[in-house]
């Protein structure tokens, strides 16, 4: 994760569930409130949009839920995410980062939630914030 070219700290503005091929998922829309890093091709400020494997929505009277990778949270408008991003977007509006689970960190109340891959990760010790994260990973390591 540390070693991702690029890294936001932001803010979630939005949400809408849907689906991603047959897997009901989130888009999150999130406003970018400090670049951590970022490198040639990357955004630099603004919105970025991100995909969360949970969702539970009604279509037409049927139900579809997926409950995503954090058991005990699920994101909303207001929190905050720390997005590890690998790959510049190839959308047309250069905002889509193609990401995975593991690629995002919530916080909500000064509490953070990863997936199970990144809970155990030494920056992720007791009394972690992502204002803390941020000042640990400016460089890649």
């Amino acid at each position: 994760m540390t070693r991702a070219p690029a890294v936001y700290a932001a803010e979630i503005t939005s949400m809408k569930q849907g689906f991603e091929g047959a897997m009901p998922t989130t888009l999150i829309a999130a406003m970018i409130r400090t670049v951590v890093r970022s490198g040639a091709g990357f955004p630099h400020s603004g919105t970025v949009y991100v995909l969360d494997p949970q969702a539970d929505f009604r279509l037409a009277g049927r139900r579809f839920c997926n409950a995503g990778v954090h058991p005990a949270y699920t994101p909303q408008i207001g929190d905050q995410v720390m997005i590890f991003s690998y790959d510049p977007p190839n959308d047309m509006t250069g905002s889509f980062l193609l990401t995975r689970p593991e690629q995002l960190l919530f916080e909500r109340g000064d509490r953070l939630f990863a997936a199970r891959a990144f809970s155990h990760h030494p920056l992720m010790r007791n009394g972690s914030t992502l204002s803390t994260l941020e000042r640990t990973i400016v460089t890649p390591r």
